[in-house]
Formats: structure tokens, sequence, C-alpha cells
């Protein structure tokens, strides 16, 4: 036995752990502004003599009157340190003299600072998706201005976004309100005006941009720069396909209809707002309407059976056809590909689909008791807490019980019970190997494939590497440390960031040890 754990553990993998250290935080840091980037930087504001500052990665930044900051509300928190995407660029507001109408304020981006202006928002700023830009608003004589880099706009009554936005391509967009009247700016340049501009909508690429513009009491949609016919009512929703080749709104005159690639389609009584979509491949379009007093869905122009009351989010299966929820006296139940399930008291969890579209599950309600349908087979629980299919290998994962204790329903096989739900949930990317955080009693243990860890006092960011090793933070005897296959770091004290993986088997992490920030980088070597 002893020859078997000294062979298992000259087989487990070894960590090699190379750390950078940003030095104690400094006394006057300024709770709720420490911000770690993806990139694994550090910033906070801390009060300084004559003021308050930026410490970077432990560096402390230039003294300025104030760095202003959002109160906490129930929207959340709003960040006055802002990272670009690659975590390498720092941004953020600074007020420079003065107090009151005297007060000017200057966007500080990386140490630089750029024009001055009576206020720039907290959170009116965006990089560009290649974070070499960057774009904000601010205040000028009761009016509002968009900088571009440092390019200002020309003055506004209005600029109608919390902060502008760069396009997929690298133009700043946004729809504005001058003299009366509603523009839409594209860098700087007003490209449409109107009685109202809406604000622009884009495909999933980026490359095309649809807007709703009022004229004359008439709605119409400019797509691409081409504007379709008036309406006397147009819908909230403009819908690209998931390639950004086909488009879909809502429109109306006498009657709601669709249209789709700007030809009208058939008139109904009433459109339900947000149900019409297209299907994951483009090909088929779908909406609720309402008629009569009952509901349906119709699917490529073809009503479908009328309900008292239909789900209005569409789920389409691998075939185009439709799955959703549907009453009918006051029971509930599942239409897919036009057929009808069981009735239920209620539908606890709508229609969930299984990444090739093929596999559906849901859970119904009859009395007190929960049945889960997956594949058209039924099962009843207490209580089903989760249902899902994995990604990767595409397994029916079932969190539910049958009595006071939980398990974890995997295909057929089950987890040993436990007093509280399980999860979350890791799968490596081939599929092979599943993993999920469960408790015992007040600790925390890892079942990965089955195989219970040892009994922790917390345990997070549980996920597989790219090569399929199992990596989790955790902490025991007071103290984390990232395990990785059996392996584990020093200890910190607290682990401050996401663990993320940089490149296959090579992690990183923010932590702070002995009050030091230590950036901790993991290369898994065999």
């Amino acid at each position: 036995m002893l020859l078997l754990a000294v062979a298992l553990l000259a087989q487990a993998p070894r960590l090699d752990i190379r750390e950078t250290s940003f030095g104690s935080r400094r006394v006057g840091i300024i709770a709720q502004t420490l911000t770690v980037s993806s990139a694994g930087h550090v910033a906070y504001i801390t009060r300084a003599p004559g003021g308050e500052a930026v410490v970077l990665d432990g560096v402390l930044g230039k003294v300025y009157p104030s760095i202003p900051r959002s109160r906490l509300s129930e929207a959340g928190l709003t960040r006055s340190l802002v990272f670009s995407p690659d975590g390498q660029r720092l941004a953020y507001v600074a007020a420079l003299a003065g107090t009151g109408p005297e007060l000017l304020m200057s966007l500080v981006v990386d140490g630089v600072e750029g024009p001055r202006f009576a206020r720039i928002p907290i959170g009116a700023l965006s990089f560009s998706r290649d974070s070499r830009r960057v774009a904000y608003l601010a205040d000028v004589e009761r009016k509002s201005v968009a900088v571009t880099d440092s390019t200002v706009s020309m003055p506004y009554d209005q600029i109608n976004v919390r902060a502008p936005e760069f396009t997929a391509d690298g133009h700043v967009l946004y729809s504005a309100r001058r003299d009366g009247r509603s523009v839409l700016v594209r860098d700087g340049r007003e490209v449409i005006t109107a009685d109202y501009v809406g604000d622009p909508v884009f495909s999933a690429t980026g490359e095309r941009m649809a807007v709703v513009v009022n004229r004359n009491d008439a709605w119409s949609v400019i797509v691409d720069g081409a504007e379709g016919p008036p309406y006397a009512h147009l819908g909230n929703n403009l819908v690209f396909s998931r390639d950004g080749r086909r488009f879909l709104y809502r429109a109306a005159d006498s009657l709601d209809f669709v249209v789709v690639d700007r030809a009208p389609q058939p008139g109904w009584g009433g459109i339900e707002e947000n149900s019409y979509d297209f299907s994951p491949d483009g090909q088929h379009v779908a909406f609720v309407a309402h008629s009569e007093g009952q509901e349906r869905w119709v699917l490529d122009g073809r009503p479908q059976a009328a309900y008292d009351w239909v789900s209005s989010a569409p789920i389409f299966d691998s075939d185009g056809g439709l799955a959703y929820v549907a009453e009918r006296e006051g029971k509930r139940l599942v239409v897919s590909a036009e057929q009808e399930g069981r009735a239920f008291d209620d539908i606890v969890t709508f229609p969930v689909l299984s990444g090739n579209g093929r596999r559906m599950l849901y859970v119904g309600k009859r009395g007190t008791r929960q049945v889960l349908v997956a594949d058209g087979v039924s099962a009843e629980f207490d209580q089903v807490q989760n249902a899902f299919f994995t990604p990767g290998s595409e397994r029916l994962v079932v969190v539910a019980r049958r009595g006071p204790r939980w398990r974890a329903f995997i295909d057929a096989d089950s987890s040993p019970p436990f007093a509280e739900p399980v999860g979350p949930f890791a799968e490596s990317k081939d599929g092979e190997h599943l993993a999920f955080e469960a408790s015992r009693g007040r600790k925390r243990v890892i079942v990965a494939d089955g195989v219970e860890s040892r009994l922790f006092d917390d345990v997070t960011d549980l996920s597989y590497t790219a090569n399929g090793h199992l990596v989790y933070a955790a902490k025991r005897l007071g103290k984390y440390r990232l395990y990785e296959d059996g392996a584990d770091s020093p200890p910190y004290d607290e682990i401050i960031s996401p663990v993320v993986e940089r490149e296959p088997d090579v992690l990183e992490f923010v932590a702070r040890r002995a009050g030091a920030d230590v950036r901790v980088g993991v290369r898994l070597r065999k």
C-alpha cells in the first residue's frame, strides 16, 4: 500500500509557481474601489496628502483633489476605475481643481490627462474592442459632448447613450438631440436627421446596423443605410439572424405584421412584442399572434394550434420545429413540433434543449410533486433544483431530491446524498470528465467523476483546463490554495480575482498574502 501511494505521488503533476508582488496596500485605500483587470493588474483609489490618487500595481499615481466615484445603489456600483478589454490600460475621471461651479474634470488614460470639462459622468466611457481607443461623454455649458480619443464633438442638448460605444469595425455611433431634432452621429458626423432617431442595433458580427426613425408621425427602419417604407407603428425590437444575413421587425397599420428582409408579411390581429425571432440557422421565422381572445404560434406564416396562453420565447429544435409552453383550461403543457405533452398544474422549468437541438427536458408540477420530463421519459421528485444537458457530452444532469437529501443524477448514475443542492458543475472539453461542488455539513467538497475530495472551508473557480486537468481554488485551515489534479499552490490569505487560463495549462490569478497583492502565474508540469 505504501509503495502504491508513493507511485501515485510521483505521477501527480507539479505546479511551477511564479509570483509578482505589488507590495502592501496603502493605509488610505478607499473601500469598494479595488479593481483587478483581466490581465491581472490591480488598481485602487487611496487617500494621499493633498487629495486622492490611483495606485496601479503598487505604484502611486498623481495626486488630485479627488477621484470622483458613484454611490452604491440598487443597480450596483459603477466602477470609477475602468480597464480596457485586454486588461492593459486604465482610465478614470479626476477632479483637477476648485469646487462647485469651478470644478474641472479630466479623463486620465494611462496616466495622461485629456481635455478639461465642467463634468464627466462616472461610467460614461468605453474602450474600443481592440483596447486602442477610448470614447466618453462630458458636459460643456449645459450641453453634452462626446469625446473620441481627444476629438470633441459639437455640443448637443442630449446624447441618448450612457456611454459612446465603438462598433466592431471601430466607428463611434450614438443618437442625440439638438434644436428639437434627433440625429444619428457617426464618428462626429451627423448621418441621419429626423423627428426621432432610436439607438442603433447591430448584428452579432457587428457588420450590419439598423435604426428606427420617425418623420411626420410615420415610422420606418433604416438598415445598412437603406430606409424601408413608413408605417403607423413599429415594435420595440429589431432582430438580426444569428449570422447577420437576415433582418426582422414588427410593424402595424390596421393589423400587426412582421417585416422580413424588407418584405411585409400577412397581418394578424396582434403580435406579441419581443416574441418574433429567427431560428438559430436563420431559415425560419416565428412569432406569437393574438386572435379572438386566444394565442398561437405562427411558424413561417403557418398558424399552429390556439391556446388560452402560450409562452413568448421561441425554442427551435434541430429540425426547425417549435417547443413552447401552452395553457388550456387552467392546465399547462409543453408543445413540441406540434405534439402536446402531458398536462400539469404548472410548468416549473420551461423546455431546455441540448446543444444539438435533439434532446429536450422540462419540469412540470402536479400537486406537491415535480416531474422531470427528459426525452419523453418522466421521473417524479419532491423537488428539482436544476436540470441541464452538459455542453460537451450532452449528458443529462439533474439535481433533485426524494425526501430530505439531494443527489446529482447524471444520466443513469446518481451521486451520494447531500444535505443541500449540489453545484456548480464543470465539464472537461472532451466531455469525458464531470465535477461539481457539494456540501458536507459546513464544509465543501469537490466530486469529480464520482470521487470526493478532502473537506474544504470554501471552494471557488471550479473548471477544467484545455488539456483536461481539474482546477479549483479552495480554503483550508484558514488559507487559500489553487488545486490542480492533486497538486496545490503555496497558501494565500485571499484570492481576489478569477483563475484564468492564459494558454493551455498556464493559469493566472491575483491573491493576497500578508497584506500584499500578488500576481500568481501557474504552469502545470508533468
